[in-house]
């Protein structure tokens, strides 16, 4: 079958070039928005950190579950718990509420739903298009995610220079609905089924722990 007639490929790819393009707003938005509002390096650096130690922390829990669970439904609820979070961001600063902890607040969230997006989007990909095309497939994702890497700071430094820190992360928050939206339309035709038999669920979660500790990072 061919990635362009297979419905399912083109509405993720859609998904999730919109989805990446927001994570450029929003990548530019916050750090501006908190250096404006206390003027810290420093204030920057800590919300960078703490989204790192949520992504870290929630690491195994989420491959573990990705495993375990519907892979499609597992994105879904990781992007509208994503789209929940900078949405209420946005609404804070555009009512003039908006404080450094709801930021944190925000970083960490988006970090962790992050975690949990990231394993099961790769799971998901090899019932996602037919054995054949896979390879093309992840060419393709891969290519896209270079193309928006290298256009997204441009766009979102419009986008935010333009209408401001909390709409351009209201448009983050959109593109995060629009990616549940695709992901909700698609099907997973191949998608192997699970094992009958499978280990316990806090075996398999050490030993996701067991390969981050024995990184050579860590």
């Amino acid at each position: 079958m061919g990635l362009l007639r297979n419905r399912s490929f083109v509405l993720v790819f859609a998904g999730m070039t919109i989805s990446l393009l927001g994570d450029a707003l929003y990548a530019l938005a916050l750090p501006l928005w908190v250096l404006d509002a206390t003027g810290s390096a420093g204030a920057v650096a800590l919300l960078n950190g703490l989204g790192s130690v949520a992504s870290l922390l929630f690491a195994p829990l989420a491959g573990t579950v990705a495993d375990r669970t519907d892979r499609r439904r597992q994105m879904i609820i990781a992007d509208l718990v994503r789209a929940g979070a900078v949405g209420a961001a946005a609404i804070f600063m555009l009512t003039g509420q908006a404080g450094f902890g709801h930021v944190l607040a925000t970083g960490a969230v988006l970090s962790a739903a992050s975690v949990f997006f990231t394993p099961a989007y790769a799971a998901a990909q090899s019932g996602l298009v037919h054995p054949d095309d896979l390879t093309r497939s992840l060419s393709l994702f891969q290519m896209m995610r270079q193309v928006v890497a290298m256009a997204g700071p441009s766009l979102a430094g419009v986008v935010v220079a333009g209408v401001g820190a909390g709409p351009a992360l209201g448009l983050d928050a959109a593109t995060f609905g629009v990616s549940a939206l695709a992901i909700a339309a698609v099907r997973l035709r191949w998608a192997p089924r699970p094992p009958r038999e499978r280990r316990p669920f806090w075996s398999d979660f050490r030993a996701g722990v067991a390969t981050i500790a024995d990184h050579p990072l860590c």
